[in-house]
Order: C-alpha cells, then sequence, then structure tokens
C-alpha cells in the first residue's frame, strides 16, 4: 500500500511540474459535458479552463482522494483486527495494513508541507500567459515597387515600426499585443508582395527590374549588456545592369541624425537594374583615408603632380571636399566607401550622378558618371573622357 500511495504522490507532482509549463490563451469557451465534483472552492466549469487550474484541480484531488483510501484502509484494517478472534496471522496483517496507511498519509501530507515550506507558489500553480509571437520587419534595404500605405493613408513601413516599438517598449496587455500582431501580419503579407529585401550588391531581382519606385532603410537594433546599438544602411543605385549608367546615391539620411533610429524611405524615379548596399560603420579604424591622382595609374608618367590626400578628423564617419582638379584614379584603404560626384548642369557640387568606391578599382575615366565628353579623333562619335568629378564624400561604411 505504501508504494501505491508513494507512486500516486509522484504521478502528481510529475504531472503539476510537466503540465504547469503549457501556454495559455484566451477565448470563448463552451460549458464542459463532464460535471466534475468541486475540490477547495473549485470546479473546472469550461473546456478554456487554464491548464494550471487543471493542475491544481488534480493536485488537489489526489491528495483528498489519498486521504479518503488511507482512511477507508484504517476502517478496514482495525474492523479486521477487532474481528481477528486472536488468530495471529490476521493480526498481523491487519497491524501491516494500518502502519502502511499512516506512513501514506504521512508521505503524502509531508510532500505538501514540504511544497509550501519551500514556495507556497508551488502548489498554487499561476502561469502567465504567453505573448504572441510578434512579427517584424526585416533590417536592410528593402526594394518595393511603390510606396507602401496602409488603410488609413500612412506609410505601412513606418506604422510596422512603430508597432514594433510600442510592443517592445511599453509592454501592452496580452489583447493589445494581439491586435498589434494583426496588424503587422498584414503589413508584412503586402510586404512580401510587393518588396523583398537585398543581402548583397550585384543586379536586381528579374521581377523588380526598372520597377523600383521606392527604398526603405531598415536599421537594426541590437543590445550589448544594458546598451541599445544602431546599425544602419545605405546604398547607390545602377540604372543599368553590372552597375553601369546613371547612378542614384542614397546616404543623406545616414548624415542628418534626424533619420536615424527608424526606417528611412527614399522614392526613386530612376529606372533602376543593379544596386551595391553598405552598412555605416560608427567606429572605423583610423588609419583608412582616400589618395586622389590627376592622371591615370596613380600619376605613374606625372611624378611631380601632388596627390590629395582625403582623411576624416579622428574618430569621424563622414566628412566631403571641395575639389580643385577632377582625378583620373584613386586609392581607398581601410574600411570606408568614396564617393566621387561631378557637379549638376546647375554649377551645384551635388549632380545627379555618383559613383562608390571601396578598393575594387581605381582607374575613373571608364565610369560615366563622374566623366564629360569632348570631341576626339579616336572616338569621332561619342568622343574621348574627360573627368569630371569635383566633389569628394568620405563614408565609413562596409559593402555587404
Amino acid at each position: 500500500m505504501t508504494k501505491k500511495l508513494f507512486l500516486l504522490i509522484i504521478i502528481s507532482v510529475s504531472i503539476v511540474f510537466i503540465l504547469s509549463t503549457q501556454p495559455v490563451f484566451a477565448r470563448e469557451g463552451r460549458p464542459l459535458e463532464i460535471q466534475y465534483p468541486e475540490i477547495e472552492g473549485f470546479k473546472p466549469e469550461k473546456d478554456i479552463t487554464p491548464i494550471p487550474d487543471y493542475v491544481k484541480y488534480i493536485f488537489n484531488f489526489a491528495i483528498w482522494i489519498s486521504g479518503f483510501i488511507a482512511l477507508a484502509v484504517l476502517i478496514y484494517a482495525g474492523f479486521n483486527y477487532f474481528t481477528s478472534a486472536g488468530n495471529p496471522e490476521k493480526i498481523r496483517d491487519a497491524k501491516d495494513r494500518i502502519t502502511a496507511a499512516f506512513l501514506g498519509l504521512v508521505i503524502l501530507f509531508g510532500s505538501y508541507l514540504v511544497l509550501i515550506t519551500i514556495n507556497p507558489e508551488l502548489v498554487s500553480f499561476h502561469l502567465k500567459r504567453l505573448s504572441p509571437m510578434i512579427s517584424s520587419l526585416p533590417p536592410g534595404v528593402l526594394l518595393c515597387k511603390e510606396v507602401l500605405t496602409t488603410e488609413g493613408g500612412d506609410d505601412a513601413i513606418y506604422k510596422a515600426w512603430d508597432l514594433m516599438e510600442e510592443h517592445k517598449y511599453t509592454n501592452p496587455d496580452i489583447d493589445r499585443q494581439k491586435e498589434i500582431q494583426e496588424e503587422l501580419d498584414l503589413i508584412l503579407e503586402d510586404v512580401a508582395e510587393k518588396c523583398y529585401t537585398v543581402y548583397s550588391k550585384g543586379d536586381i531581382r528579374g521581377s523588380f527590374d526598372n520597377k523600383v519606385r521606392a527604398v526603405y532603410f531598415i536599421p537594426f537594433i541590437w543590445t550589448k549588456g544594458e546598451w541599445e546599438y544602431e546599425t544602419e544602411y545605405g546604398a547607390i543605385l545602377y540604372e543599368d545592369r553590372k552597375y553601369n549608367g546613371t547612378s542614384v546615391p542614397m546616404y543623406g539620411h545616414l548624415i542628418d541624425p534626424a533619420g536615424g533610429w527608424r526606417p528611412y524611405r527614399r522614392e526613386v524615379s530612376l529606372d533602376c537594374s543593379s544596386i551595391k548596399p553598405f552598412e555605416l560603420i560608427y567606429e572605423p579604424d583610423e588609419n583608412w583615408e582616400v589618395v586622389l591622382y590627376q592622371k591615370s595609374s596613380f600619376n605613374k608618367d606625372f611624378p611631380d603632380l601632388v596627390p590629395f590626400y582625403g582623411k576624416c578628423g579622428s574618430g569621424s564617419w563622414w566628412c566631403e571636399f571641395n575639389l580643385s582638379w577632377p582625378p583620373e584614379s584613386i586609392k581607398v584603404e581601410g574600411d570606408i566607401m568614396a564617393v566621387l560626384y561631378k557637379p549638376s548642369d546647375g554649377g551645384g557640387p551635388y549632380g545627379p550622378n555618383a559613383t562608390f568606391f571601396n578598393g575594387e578599382d581605381n582607374y575613373l575615366l571608364d565610369d560615366d558618371n563622374i566623366v564629360n565628353y569632348k570631341p576626339c579623333i579616336s572616338h569621332p562619335i561619342k568622343g574621348c573622357p574627360v573627368a569630371a568629378a569635383k566633389l569628394l564624400a568620405i563614408i565609413a561604411a562596409k559593402p555587404y
């Protein structure tokens, strides 16, 4: 009998610790078909009864029924003892049953007292509702066929970000969490249909070629210790494949502090076919610099010409320089990206065309974005390229 009671206790405790870890979600319930007896003022009445309440009910029921069985065994053994008529075998059997019943009661109620002494919560079985898994926007450069909007006319990406921030920082109740999840799911369905995230440089996906009309830069927020950090992104889009043709640089939001810590949208009118994305480096290596040369091959045939050394201040991640002469070759050292602009038609330094360099190339006359063409004998139709870049911007960034 002792073994059976002990086994019952082990089974009850196991049920407590296994089932109490299961999730609980709220919904409208229906009455149960089985009527449970009331134990300790509680009984399951609907099919939405939380699992911890079921566990508590089962645990209390196990103690109650075990006590009843032990009492019944005591009565039965006592009756056998008084009716044994001096039979030694019946007396010994009755004493064994009485001893086993008492031991079972001691073990049963002793285990309950031990649990209460260690932690009263071990027998209360309270379990908070689990929060729903909140979807999130993928960080990086998001190319879209149109500006995404909600039914209310708001920008859908900005709205999604605000919902993610609300869930992360305001600790909303379970009902609001479900509303946030539903709104996010609708937005992300639209994103999956009309956008895709760029994970490396290359030609734009075929179904989006010449169809990109909006670019979203979604920062990546990450935690280290007690502090939060941000990784921001930029890109340059090219009209033709293989990074040729007119280009559109997009990094102004990285320079403007107001553009940080939330998504930034840039609308595109140019039909684009290739892209070079990059991520900002906030703590760059101070040994980086850009060297510009008036002539090709690093002024190899013109040793008397003095190159231009562009270097930002200590700890800086961005700077720019107006150039007194257009370069024909470039040398880039360190994890940085150099951006060369040629003047716009109106004479301003920021023209519609620019080119990124990050150590992959050094010859500048083969890039239509930063050259002009003048008539010459060797190229009578198109003309010969002439260096035209007059502005250098340096960004502490690396392609990905």
